[in-house]
């Protein structure tokens, strides 16, 4: 995984990682700490199903859905 700062004060890219594929705990750890760490994440070139964006996601804690959009779920 390899970890690019977007400015000085928010946000990085995350390239190296396949968010389309099962990741280890251990992996999702890291991430989570990249996260935690530059509070908004870019990840490029993923290609992700809605369920495979669900899944990972979920991960993070529960998922809220938009009155706006309950419908189509």
């Amino acid at each position: 995984m390899q970890v690019q700062s977007l400015t000085p004060h928010l946000g990085a890219t995350v390239q190296g990682i396949d968010l389309s594929e099962p990741m280890s705990e251990a992996a999702f750890q890291a991430l989570k700490a990249v996260y935690l760490d530059y509070s908004v994440l870019v990840f490029p070139d993923q290609a992700l199903s809605q369920a495979q964006h669900k899944a990972f996601a979920s991960r993070f804690g529960a998922l809220h859905t938009h009155p706006m959009h309950a419908r189509q779920q």
